[in-house]
């Protein structure tokens, strides 16, 4: 959304502008812009860490709920419950682990 305002909407090729009370809306909903990128950021991070990890995570943790976190420490449990239950135990929140399943079966993807 590089160059577009929030107080403008995209409807095909161009910018709609919004009213200021709806942007003031989307503000609350969303938070503050920057804050917005920075948790993206941080995130895709997380996300290109994990799947950096993914060799090892299959030979380690085959079958196992992974959560990678900032410190790129790796928390493993056979559900996602137990992960989760991990992380409020340790008072991680969620949205700061990457968590996905580590799954060994090759997949393939027809188109």
């Amino acid at each position: 959304m590089s160059g577009m305002h929030l107080n403008e909407r995209r409807e095909g090729t161009r910018f709609v502008p919004i009213s200021e009370a709806r942007a003031d809306e989307l503000r609350r909903l969303v938070g503050d812009p920057v804050e917005v990128a920075r948790d993206l950021a941080e995130f895709r991070e997380r996300e290109l860490a994990l799947s950096a990890m993914t060799p090892m995570l299959i030979d380690r943790y085959p079958h196992k709920w992974v959560a990678v976190l900032a410190t790129d420490e790796v928390l493993a449990a056979d559900s996602i419950e137990a992960l989760l239950f991990e992380l409020e135990t340790r008072a991680i929140p969620r949205d700061t682990a990457a968590i996905r399943y580590i799954d060994t079966d090759d997949r393939t993807l027809f188109f």
